[in-house]
């Protein structure tokens, strides 16, 4: 009844994969993330992709600068000065994504088909999706991102898949 679709995309060299999770609606990130642990859970839901699925995910280039110096409070105290109320705290996050796969940086198995390939599939994320970074048995992302305007993403190049 819901119109939603999910890939999981494995690196080969480590324990990492990206997730993107297509949502037919729009939600919170802990309601995304709860639905695609519940997929999973379920590996009987996921199939390799075949020769002729089409996957086209947007070139991501983000940056994203926080200041969080309002989630640490108190005093700092160094050897022989008043005591310093004034601490800043601040993170920059670069996420990319492109063919090659995907990568963040705070200052990305296989089941034979059955029966033969099923018709090919079209993974066009055209309009507002999910990223997920995590890592094998991970309760929780160690990234996620609501990708909700086409801010930060490039045009489909003509004939890429």
């Amino acid at each position: 009844a819901e119109r939603f679709q999910a890939l999981n995309l494995h690196d080969k060299h480590s324990d990492s994969s990206v997730i993107l999770y297509l949502p037919p609606a729009p939600m919170d990130l802990r309601t995304a993330w709860t639905k695609v642990t519940e997929f999973r859970e379920n590996p009987e839901m996921f199939r390799m992709l075949g020769d002729q699925d089409e996957v086209r995910i947007p070139y991501l280039n983000l940056r994203s600068e926080s200041d969080l110096t309002s989630y640490f409070t108190g005093t700092i105290r160094f050897e022989k000065t008043e005591p310093a109320s004034r601490f800043q705290a601040r993170q920059l996050t670069l996420f990319k994504l492109h063919e090659k796969g995907a990568e963040v940086r705070v200052e990305a198995s296989a089941d034979p088909f059955a029966g033969g390939p099923p018709e090919p599939r079209h993974f066009i994320y055209d309009r507002p999706f999910f990223v997920f970074m995590t890592r094998k048995d991970a309760a929780w992302p160690y990234f996620g991102a609501w990708i909700a305007t086409t801010d930060g993403m490039e045009p489909f190049k003509s004939g890429a898949k």
